[in-house]
């Protein structure tokens, strides 16, 4: 875990944030440095400096009570800001500014025109086989960039890629993001380094924290770019189940059941439950218009297995784009 988390995590559990407003705004103001210059309202953009008319998308996060602090917030908020400070990257919305002011703390980010939820579902948007391809490249090129910086995003989904106006995906909202370390997770007495299976909304959640592991890696991201890709082809979503057992019993029906022979240990998860979902459809028959490439990137995205789920950099490198139509 970083530096600044630790620190956060220790003003709150000792009841170190400020007690009144005015110590909580110097409290903020030490807390992230860098943004010290936007504490000022009269702080401008480039663009604004040259007259330019310039948006920014802006996050308020209302203060709220506590029974042992009088002040403090969504530590998701926290994380958010953290993580962004140190993600810097052309896939993953940028951080304009940051302030405290009447009680609240404002998140000001780059503007973004849309999302990949608006155009699958709101504007129904019919994507052609290259920009499937572009958008996929864009999703994995982040998600590799955020893996390396071992960051799990752990809440990967259309509403959370952000579309610019020059069609650029930029990954938003790292409030379940967190820092991973293999070696740390390992570490049993480590209380810091455990991993919660409170993450990922249910339809693109990967069926190991379905069944309750608290023991995953960045495979959990893998399966939801996966459940993305079939959805933007798709134009629906990929697993649409209305509870836990449910999207279970979806996930299985397309891509096998959850059994020793083909999951090795899945059996020993904590909520484990045998499944004998028939297979009604396959990858290969809802996707047959695809072709071979894009359903064996897919397939492997989509493994059951998250050890035998592609890395990131594996699914960049797949014949998928490099074959045509290009992206």
């Amino acid at each position: 875990m970083p530096d600044e988390t630790i620190k956060l995590v220790k003003s709150i559990e000792n009841g170190d944030v400020a007690t009144d407003d005015d110590d909580f705004e110097d409290n903020f103001t030490n807390q992230f440095p860098e943004n010290e210059k936007f504490m000022t309202e009269d702080s401008k953009t480039p663009e604004q400096e040259e007259g330019k008319e310039h948006f920014v998308a802006i996050k308020k996060t209302k203060m709220r009570k506590t029974d042992y602090l009088k002040h403090t917030f969504n530590f998701s908020t926290y994380k958010e800001i953290v993580h962004l400070q140190q993600l810097k990257h052309p896939n993953i919305v940028e951080l304009v500014d940051i302030f405290y002011k009447d009680k609240n703390i404002y998140v000001v980010l780059e503007y973004m025109v849309g999302d990949l939820y608006q155009l699958i579902h709101k504007e129904k948007a019919t994507l052609k086989a290259e920009h499937v391809k572009c958008i996929m490249h864009q999703v994995l090129t982040g998600l590799k960039f955020m893996h390396e910086k071992e960051i799990l995003h752990r809440d990967l989904k259309p509403g959370n890629l952000l579309i610019s106006k020059d069609g650029v995906v930029k990954y938003a909202d790292f409030g379940l993001a967190r820092h991973y370390n293999k070696e740390e997770v390992k570490d049993k007495d480590n209380d810091s380094a455990k991993l919660t299976r409170n993450v990922c909304t249910r339809y693109y959640r990967p069926p190991e924290i379905l069944y309750g592991s608290f023991e995953y890696d960045s495979s959990v991201d893998i399966w939801s770019a996966g459940c993305i890709m079939g959805e933007l082809v798709l134009g629906d979503f990929l697993f649409k189940g209305e509870n836990e057992i449910d999207q279970l019993t979806k996930i299985f029906s397309i891509v096998g059941n959850a059994v020793e022979d083909t999951w090795p240990g899945v059996s020993q998860l904590p909520n484990y439950i045998e499944f004998e979902c028939s297979q009604e459809h396959d990858i290969e028959s809802i996707f047959k218009d695809q072709t071979e490439d894009f359903k064996d990137l897919l397939k492997n995205l989509l493994a059951l297995d998250p050890s035998k789920r592609i890395s990131v950099q594996e699914a960049l490198n797949h014949s998928y784009f490099k074959s045509e139509p290009k992206a």
